[in-house]
């Protein structure tokens, strides 16, 4: 598994990043949200899970397609 950031804009307000780092028998991954509400506060919402397998992050990521931050 390549280490890399996966970048995108979910929705207009809503923006995501996601990585996976490989560790022994395991993989380790991440999801960031970011948003900003008003201009002046900044969101940011921090996932982390550890895996057995690739395919376990590959899943695991696309179940973020779907989230969202909204002010209220």
């Amino acid at each position: 598994m390549q280490d890399k950031i996966r970048k995108g804009r979910i929705d207009a307000n809503t923006f995501i990043a996601l990585d996976a780092s490989p560790l022994p028998g395991a993989v380790q991954m991440h999801a960031h949200l970011f948003s900003a509400a008003g201009g002046t506060h900044c969101v940011e919402v921090h996932a982390t899970k550890v895996a057995t397998s690739e395919a376990d992050a590959e899943s695991w990521f696309r179940g973020f397609a779907g989230a969202r931050i909204e002010a209220r």
